[in-house]
Parts: structure tokens; C-alpha cells; sequence
């Protein structure tokens, strides 16, 4: 699976759904809980029925953090984050579009997929980032 060429980072996590990619997460059938990364078994109250279901692209940030640290691959110094999604997920993310000083807790944000890093022979590897929701009349 790819997208413009890229590969996934953890291709079960991405489905395409009509012209857009999806991060996808499990929910529970008996107790209505989703989870990500998708699970075989629920968790909770450790029943098998699990249906697929697509995370909302938008979401809102809860905290964040600039990181000089971290995995060789990342470029850095680089922005972390939590998103709070209406599925009651609290997702780590990288963030992307915007500068640390631009950030503020609780600004609504939406999911891009991007280019995370390279692998070991110099193709991009995409996955999920979220940036701050534009407004009405800025350019991306």
C-alpha cells in the first residue's frame, strides 16, 4: 500500500476510503470502546467482536512539547502532541504546518499524512501528523 509512492509506517494502521486515507481504529461492539492502535481483543471487557472504524481527522490539542531528542531518523528538533479525538482517544502525534510558538492548548487541529522519515534505502515513509485548522482564507 502506498501513497504517492510512499509507504506506510504500519500499513493495517491506513485505509482509503473513497478519495481519502483513513487512520483506522477498532470499536468494541459490546462496550462501544475504540481503540488505536486496532486491537484483536477488546481490552476492556475482553470480548473478540471488533469492527473496523475510521478516527475522525480532527481533533483537539491537549498538550505538546518540542523535542531536540528522539529516534536518529526524525529530523529535529521536532513537535510532539497529544490530540483529543470525539472517540475519546488521546493520540500522540507529531505536528506539522506550524511553529512551537504558534501552538496553543486546546486549538482545534486537523490530520495530514506526510512524510515521517526516510527508510535505510532513501524512500519516504508516511504516517499521521497533525496541524493547527486553518482559517478561513489561509493558504496551507
Amino acid at each position: 500500500m502506498t501513497i504517492n509512492n510512499e509507504k506506510f509506517i504500519e500499513e493495517r494502521w491506513f485505509k482509503k476510503q473513497g478519495d481519502e486515507w483513513s487512520l483506522m481504529a477498532t470499536r468494541c461492539i459490546d462496550c462501544n470502546k475504540v481503540f488505536f492502535p486496532p486491537k484483536t481483543v477488546c481490552p476492556r471487557c475482553f470480548d473478540g467482536k471488533l469492527e473496523e472504524v475510521p478516527l475522525s481527522k480532527k481533533g483537539i490539542l491537549y498538550t505538546y512539547a518540542l523535542s531536540v531528542m528522539g529516534p536518529t531518523d526524525l529530523t529535529k528538533p521536532f513537535i510532539m502532541g497529544f490530540i483529543d479525538l470525539p472517540e475519546q482517544i488521546k493520540l500522540y502525534t507529531l505536528i506539522t504546518g506550524c511553529q512551537y510558538e504558534d501552538l496553543k492548548v486546546d486549538m482545534p487541529m486537523e490530520m495530514v499524512i506526510e512524510e515521517i522519515k526516510k527508510d535505510s534505502d532513501g524512500n519516504s515513509i508516511a504516517g499521521y501528523k497533525f496541524r493547527p485548522v486553518k482559517k478561513e482564507g489561509e493558504q496551507s
